[in-house]
């Protein structure tokens, strides 16, 4: 192997324009064009060592990948993963002969290989670092991240006889031991067991992911335990984060300040693939600059159906911009479009006796409550639901019903209001039982921690009332089903302004790629758009409890 062709190769790709790259990548390649140059010099503190570069990449290429297409093949390395190895691995110390990087920052669109190169890396540090008791951790916010790296690297060793007879695996406690009494463990984010450790290399994934006060400790753990370490190294692997991602925009920042040579830090090597600032997201001409690994790696016809679907779904189109360009994005995201919506503005059929079900949003004491009633097909995946409800409101609450469309839905009977200044529980209840006198109501949602004591009172009064959960697992089904079938027109609510206005307010949190409806963060009330998505989740998904995830369970 020839490392310094290859290098050459995929630098003069870059600088030439023939292989398409983000600016922050480029800024890598004209670093390691001036590193090569310093090196050169007798002064330089440094030096590149090609031999120890190929140990390294020779040693990936002989593990076998297990997955998909790839499975049962060599793990040969692509050019750009080829520069990210020998940067880490190649540059050396001259007073000490060990390693130069200590620490690095990898950023490139999912589903590009990253999970397989740091898996590959780790089994390296654990067998040929030169570290007496080598100690590798991968950590992540929850152990369910980092044990996918950490069980890609059992299938490497499972696939090779002669890492299985050097390398025990202990599955249960995502623990694998190696030659002179070495360790390679997964890390979930509460830092449990990271005192008194001394990583010889440990590398956090997902790092946009990191945002409480544990991630941040065990982020401080894992970079600050290596002091009796020779040549200890630390990373960090990840795609883009939100703009609440703290701890990702601060590395990000610094990664991107190193790279361009703003931030000198011989020490750190930075790597980050993603759009420029005004490239089109739609532009498949602009979707390797994020995804080095396009059309050999990852197959783009998925990246093709959601961007076809990010045309019409701002949620989408989040989800694409980050996972996919690498670019920052915010929080939250318009839940459905007022285009979308409008598919179903269409007149409701009289739903006399037909099956329904319900659900009542609270909301604050003072200001809006909503009840409202989804009518599914006979055929859930194909056919036409219908929703309808009313909202509540005090007349001396919170807010003006004499200002904006207010008196106009009350006089259509979309909003009632109601006496006093505080939401009316009696009045909701009359609307319950007028709609159950009319409607086959099969149960009704509530949010279990807000309404507990009126789910129990209409429990007793023999409806079949279930408590929703109010986190994104509990949401995120139902409101993709619900987005796609409103794309479909599948949902008619006869263009009730009143709950259009609810949707329209209603933006979506989306955390870990799970996503709900944000009170918090929606420019005014949702409280009709929540009912009905709970109403929604029961009539797709069923009212009983499913598993420890899923909150819907029965009042006593």
């Amino acid at each position: 192997m020839d490392v310094i062709r290859i290098l050459n190769d995929y630098c003069d790709d870059v600088l030439s324009g023939r292989r398409t790259t983000g600016h922050i990548e480029r800024c890598a390649v004209e670093r390691f064009r001036r590193d090569m140059t310093r090196a050169d010099k007798p002064d330089c503190p440094f030096y590149f060592d090609a031999r120890i570069a190929e140990r390294v990449i020779t040693f990936i290429q002989l593990l076998k990948h297990s997955t998909g297409k790839f499975k049962g093949k060599p793990f040969i390395l692509e050019s750009w993963q080829v520069f990210i190895v020998a940067n880490i691995f190649g540059w050396i110390v001259k007073a000490t002969g060990k390693r130069r990087i200590r620490k690095f920052h990898v950023e490139i669109g999912r589903k590009n290989g990253k999970t397989a190169l740091v898996a590959a890396i780790c089994l390296y540090c654990m067998l040929f670092d030169g570290e007496g008791r080598p100690e590798i951790y991968v950590a992540a916010t929850e152990r369910s991240q980092s044990k996918l790296c950490w069980e890609e690297a059992t299938r490497f060793v499972c696939n090779s006889s002669w890492l299985s007879e050097r390398l025990r695996i202990v599955p249960s406690k995502y623990v694998m031991f190696g030659p002179d009494a070495g360790v390679f463990l997964a890390l979930g984010g509460d830092g449990a067991g990271t005192d008194g450790k001394n990583p010889s290399c440990s590398i956090a994934d997902e790092i946009h992911e990191f945002r409480t006060a544990a991630h941040f400790d065990l982020w401080g753990k894992m970079r600050t335990g290596s002091g009796t370490r020779t040549q200890p190294i630390y990373g960090a692997i990840t795609t883009a984060g939100s703009t609440r991602s703290v701890l990702w925009k601060t590395e990000r920042k610094y990664a991107e300040a190193v790279a361009s040579g703003e931030q000198f830090d011989d020490a750190y090597f930075a790597f980050i693939c993603c759009l420029d600032k005004d490239d089109d997201i739609f532009d498949e001409e602009n979707w390797p600059k994020a995804n080095p690994g396009l059309h050999t790696i990852k197959d783009p016809t998925d990246m093709r159906d959601m961007a076809t679907q990010a045309r019409i779904d701002v949620s989408a189109e989040r989800l694409l911009k980050r996972y996919h360009r690498n670019l920052m994005v915010e929080p939250t995201a318009q839940g459905i479009s007022a285009a979308v919506w409008s598919k179903g503005n269409k007149p409701l059929p009289d739903l006399s006796g037909r099956i329904c079900y319900g659900a009542i949003d609270l909301g604050w004491l003072d200001d809006l409550a909503a009840f409202w009633l989804v009518f599914p097909p006979p055929n859930l995946t194909t056919g036409t639901y219908y929703t309808l409800g009313w909202a509540f409101c005090p007349q001396h609450g919170a807010r003006d019903l004499a200002t904006g469309d207010w008196q106009k839905w009350i006089s259509e009977g979309l909003l009632i209001a109601t006496d006093g200044n505080q939401t009316d529980i009696e009045a909701i209840r009359s609307c319950v039982k007028a709609a159950k006198a009319k409607y086959k109501i099969k149960a009704i949602a509530l949010d279990e921690n807000n309404a507990r004591q009126f789910g129990q009172e209409l429990t007793r009064e023999g409806y079949d009332v279930v408590g929703h959960g109010q986190k994104g697992i509990h949401y995120n089904e139902p409101l993709r089903s619900l987005k796609a079938a409103c794309n479909e027109g599948r949902v008619i609510h006869g263009g009730s302004p009143l709950l259009a206005w609810a949707v329209e307010n209603m933006v979506v949190a989306i955390l870990a790629g799970l996503m709900r409806p944000a009170k918090e963060h929606s420019r005014d009330k949702i409280d009709p758009a929540v009912a009905m998505i709970m109403g929604w989740s029961i009539a797709t998904l069923g009212t009983g409890q499913k598993d420890k995830g899923d909150a819907r369970v029965r009042y006593a």
